[in-house]
């Protein structure tokens, strides 16, 4: 998933963490140039079977924040 998605147009951060105090808890932390360029993110084959992969085992939880200079 990060290959494919760093790679994506529009693609400038794509990093995964673990939680240090909960080894089940990981966090995306994503930026895109625009909104647009997430959307198309939404529609790309490994991105559908992340969800589809995670969700009957995991919980999400999304966050948006926007930061302008």
């Amino acid at each position: 998933m990060l290959l494919p998605t760093r790679a994506e147009a529009g693609c400038e951060r794509y990093e995964l963490f673990r939680d240090v105090k909960d080894d089940h808890r990981f966090v995306l932390q994503e930026q895109w140039q625009s909104k647009a360029a997430l959307e198309a993110h939404f529609l790309t084959p490994h991105f559908k079977a992340l969800v589809e992969a995670i969700t009957p085992i995991a919980t999400v939880e999304i966050s948006e924040l926007n930061y302008v200079a």
